[in-house]
């Protein structure tokens, strides 16, 4: 009989840990939904999709630190590109310096009105390697992670965070030398 009162408590136990990590997450989702500050994360290919599409809500311009991401989400990027030069919404990014993200920069140059709404400088990942991605508008800073085992990302809605991101962003950019497209 105590076996089986153990095993019930443990089984609530277990419950009562899940209700709470269920609750924690949609607390953050209606922060986020209820413009107050909150978190919500992303995982697997079609919520990082919606992450990127949500990423076109913003009222001001876009500031990136890309690492490591446009491997894997490369033509779904294109998709976001056209929509924000729709919008004409403008982009600072700064890459990590590969041979891919060169060439996939050099494609995106490419497309009508990419030059006129986005800049583009490169950091050496030899002195500075970063392999995740940070993306902050309006009030919000979204950390990805994607690679071939791990597509990951969560959104921080706060303008106090997003604030110090953008100071860090623009710290960055300002050392960084402008890209010269033939080198």
């Amino acid at each position: 009989m105590t076996d089986l009162v153990v095993e019930k408590k443990r089984e609530n136990q277990l419950l009562e840990a899940d209700m709470k990590e269920v609750i924690t997450m949609l607390s953050g989702s209606y922060s986020i939904a209820n413009q107050k500050p909150g978190l919500r994360f992303y995982e697997g290919d079609s919520d990082i999709k919606e992450l990127y599409n949500e990423t076109l809500e913003v009222t001001d311009e876009i500031l990136a630190f890309n690492g490591g991401t446009e491997e894997y989400f490369h033509q779904h990027l294109v998709g976001t590109i056209h929509q924000r030069l729709i919008k004409g919404v403008k982009k600072k990014i700064i890459n990590e310096d590969t041979p891919l993200a060169r060439k996939h920069e050099i494609e995106y140059s490419k497309i009508p009105q990419n030059d006129a709404l986005t800049e583009v400088k490169f950091i050496s990942t030899n002195k500075y390697p970063f392999e995740s991605s940070v993306i902050v508008y309006n009030d919000v800073s979204v950390f990805l992670t994607l690679n071939k085992d791990t597509k990951l990302g969560f959104m921080i809605k706060s303008q106090e965070i997003a604030n110090i991101h953008k100071s860090l962003f623009w710290h960055v950019w300002s050392e960084l030398p402008e890209w010269d497209k033939k080198i």
